[in-house]
């Protein structure tokens, strides 16, 4: 199973090849000890201890968000004449 299939099985109450394991962070200090003790600068977390991939980084802009939702709640007012509620 890919880690997403499980960590989707575990979601769903379904079957699966083993649960799911992985950290949700660590403290800066720890990461840079780890690094001095051996953990290569080029190599992920995950993959150095072989957890699984449970979350992901994703560069967000508030700013299009902000603007996108503005578009979207002026295309829903338009659409519906007007509605004063959404």
């Amino acid at each position: 199973m890919t880690d997403r299939e499980r960590f989707l099985a575990t979601m769903n109450y379904q079957e699966r090849d083993r649960c799911p394991w992985g950290e949700m962070g660590f403290w800066p200090e720890t990461l840079e000890r780890w690094h001095k003790e051996g953990w290569p600068e080029d190599v992920e977390l995950n993959q150095f201890f072989g957890f699984d991939r449970l979350r992901e980084q994703v560069d967000v802009s508030l700013e299009e968000c902000k603007e996108n939702t503005k578009e979207a709640i002026e295309i829903y007012l338009e659409a519906h004449q007007g509605a004063k509620y959404l």
